[in-house]
């Protein structure tokens, strides 16, 4: 979907939405949105897109979804404003138009710190990525920002069961739209829950979890693959494969560096497109449980101010996130400049969200993480195979029914997942239960010892003029020395970044 509007005269171009007029206003909305009456509508509501135009006053509102399922892009010239959700047409659109796209060192640091380019910026200092719970507000040819953040207040009266209510009504709506699922599986609380609940009251569902070829499977065991076994068993669902070879992945690299929002390090982008490539029937993924319900994010920042109650806020988040916040100075040759402004960053993120530690925590994982990285890394895999995904742990109800619960219901130190424990600790397996957290296991050695060796010219990273020759110099030769992780995080930008030139579009 894409939509241009020439400034001046409020012309219209556009493909993919829907065009509502109402009120003297037009409204243009992503499929499945014709219900909305105006752009604020966006604030109850979940998996969609709406600009609203409105001629007389020459003002345009527009941005996705409240928690921000759907992923919307803009650039703004001096006369033209341009959305979409696609990275591909903003490759199409910036060249139509003569635009020079210009690397933001600001957004690189914070892909090497996270792992991926937070929302409200992208890799090009001339094209942003919206923000959920905010409207975006084109005026004068300015455009400002309103957020619509609205705190949720524990409740006294709010119990465990009230999330299960939203939770299992969300299944029964899904199964009510859809006749079979694909539930993309682990075999952790999570995605194992989400079996559950799609396998029963009549529900088909066949469970989807990743396979490796041999040569992987002997060299670093099987992985989840024992416990998705037992989900299926236990469900009594079908048990499929998600195969993720040396070739395949090769092969989904290309396809995430093209046509992915941004770039990212965590290797479980490349799962969920082939989790995508093998669904047959509607997607059902257990993907957000841990923002919404306590995960490892809270244990180190909490475990860290205990130790450190003097330190940044901001400091001791970039740390939890375990990628590369440490060697920004290694990467960077303005690397202390850098880390100074993630901290900083981050350290105004802490500040915005309302409570205590605990709860600032819960507020930037689930809105801020999910918004960035968890949604859209399932809506382009989605997109590209052309298969619908959904989330119901992060459904809007079951998102506020848990935010009402007392913090301590979802989480004590050092235990998350209190809630889906309660709730299903009768329904699947207890070695699922108490199984320990891993994420999900994929032998990035073995895949990058079949790379092509041209996987390893970072040319265009060298040519930016933002990093250390010493490092990139380390990539040419697949050092043994750096961590196996890092090297792919400069190889994906890399190749992320000639596609966005053209130079590797299949």
């Amino acid at each position: 979907m894409w939509l241009e509007i020439e400034l001046d005269s409020f012309n219209v171009q556009h493909h993919g939405f829907i065009e509502k007029k109402l009120f003297g206003n037009i409204l243009y909305v992503s499929p499945g949105f014709e219900h909305l009456q105006s752009a604020r509508d966006l604030i109850r509501n979940e998996r969609g897109i709406a600009i609203e135009i409105n001629i007389n006053k020459q003002k345009i509102t527009f941005g996705r979804d409240y928690l921000g399922q759907y992923p919307l892009l803009f650039m703004h010239t001096d006369n033209k404003l341009f959305l979409t959700d696609d990275i591909l047409h903003i490759d199409w659109w910036s060249r139509k138009n003569d635009i020079n796209l210009t690397l933001s060192e600001e957004a690189l640091a914070l892909y090497f710190s996270f792992g991926y380019i937070p929302q409200d910026m992208t890799a090009f200092n001339e094209v942003k990525s919206c923000k959920n719970i905010t409207l975006y507000h084109c005026s004068n040819n300015s455009i400002t920002e309103e957020n619509v953040f609205v705190p949720i207040e524990e409740t006294d009266n709010c119990h465990i069961n009230d999330v299960g209510e939203y939770l299992f009504e969300e299944a029964t709506k899904l199964a009510n739209d859809h006749q079979r699922f694909d539930v993309w599986c682990s075999g952790g609380i999570d995605s194992s829950a989400m079996a559950y609940c799609f396998s029963h009251n009549g529900r088909s569902s066949d469970i989807l979890t990743l396979g490796y070829d041999e040569d992987a499977l002997n060299k670093f065991g099987d992985g989840e693959i024992q416990y998705a076994k037992e989900i299926a068993r236990h469900c009594q669902s079908p048990l499929r494969y998600a195969q993720l070879s040396s070739s395949n992945f090769i092969h989904l690299h290309k396809q995430f560096t093209s046509g992915h929002n941004g770039p990212v390090i965590d290797t479980c982008v490349i799962a969920k497109y082939a989790l995508a490539q093998a669904t047959l029937n509607t997607a059902i993924t257990g993907e957000g449980g841990d923002p919404v319900f306590g995960g490892v994010k809270n244990t180190n920042v909490l475990f860290a101010h205990s130790q450190h109650p003097r330190l940044a806020l901001g400091w001791l988040y970039a740390y939890a996130h375990r990628r590369f916040f440490n060697r920004l100075d290694d990467i960077f040759i303005h690397g202390n400049e850098l880390a100074d402004y993630v901290v900083e960053y981050l350290n105004k993120k802490f500040e915005f969200y309302p409570g205590d530690l605990l709860r600032k925590l819960f507020y930037l994982n689930t809105i801020e993480k999910q918004g960035g990285m968890i949604f859209p890394q399932s809506y382009y895999p989605g997109k590209r195979y052309g298969i619908s995904i959904h989330h119901p742990l992060t459904n809007l109800s079951v998102y506020q029914s848990a935010f009402h619960l007392k913090d301590e219901k979802r989480y004590i130190y050092p235990d998350g997942k209190l809630v889906l424990t309660r709730l299903f600790r009768n329904k699947i397996p207890e070695s699922i239960i108490k199984r320990k957290k891993s994420g999900t296991i994929i032998p990035l050695r073995n895949f990058m010892e079949k790379m092509p060796a041209n996987y390893f010219d970072v040319t265009e990273l060298k040519s930016s003029g933002y990093f250390n020759e010493k490092i990139l110099g380390k990539i040419d030769t697949y050092a043994d020395n750096e961590p196996q992780l890092l090297i792919y995080g400069f190889i994906t930008l890399n190749k992320w970044l000639l596609n966005r030139k053209g130079v590797d579009h299949e």
